[in-house]
């Protein structure tokens, strides 16, 4: 919010508020209207305040298991973490906007003078590899975390498959920025989101291929 009070000083009263795919803009709006994204940033932060607070509040209680208290601890743990991540991403993302929006005006452009795309895809794969690094911590939870209808019913599933998600999430990662410094333009976001959900169904399959093991484990020991 402090960032776009300070732009917004130095900003004509008419600004880019749209573009299309091929980044040409497509409607001008009020220089005001770049206040939406940072009250966004601000309302999902305040949803994380308050779910870390519940979780630690489950921590503090005594009617719950010790193992209990202690998995809600380290979840709210990590969901700090993640939080401070993507709040960071956001605002990133929004300086990259305002940037952007401020070239096109100074320029008297139509389209976008620098490659929004491709930063677009850098920032999502430093985001994904950041969130795949801290996956692997989170136990078993409703959440955050790769939660699939196995790993929600059993705490190894949960382990095994998160920790695969988090490795795969830091691969997906770090492929995302390579593509994106290679390809930039549309494909790279359109690589980038497509590297997303390949690691969603990948994880997805795993958590599925750990539950029938352990299914075929416990009927060949009866």
């Amino acid at each position: 919010m402090i960032i776009a009070a300070a732009a917004v000083q130095f900003m004509p009263d008419r600004m880019p508020a749209h573009y299309n795919f091929q980044g040409e803009i497509d409607r001008w709006g009020s220089k005001y209207e770049n206040f939406i994204m940072p009250v966004i940033i601000i309302i999902m932060t305040a949803v994380w305040v308050l779910t870390i607070a519940g979780m630690n509040k489950k921590a503090a209680r005594q009617d719950i298991t010790e193992k209990q208290r202690k998995e809600a601890a380290s979840n709210a743990n990590v969901m700090f973490y993640v939080a401070v991540a993507m709040t960071l991403f956001e605002t990133a993302l929004y300086c990259v906007m305002l940037c952007v929006d401020f070239q096109a005006v100074e320029k008297n452009a139509s389209a976008f003078t620098v490659d929004f795309y491709k930063i677009s895809a850098v920032l999502i794969g430093v985001f994904t590899a950041v969130i795949g690094n801290v996956v692997p911590k989170l136990k078993r939870n409703a959440l955050i975390g790769v939660r699939t209808k196995w790993s929600l019913e059993d705490d190894e599933n949960w382990s095994a498959t998160n920790r695969f998600g988090g490795g795969l999430l830091m691969i997906g990662g770090l492929l995302t920025v390579t593509e994106a410094l290679i390809l930039g333009g549309p494909a790279s976001l359109i690589v980038a989101l497509a590297i997303l959900l390949a690691c969603s169904g990948m994880c997805v399959l795993y958590s599925y291929l750990v539950y029938k093991k352990r299914k075929r484990t416990e009927q060949n020991g009866e």
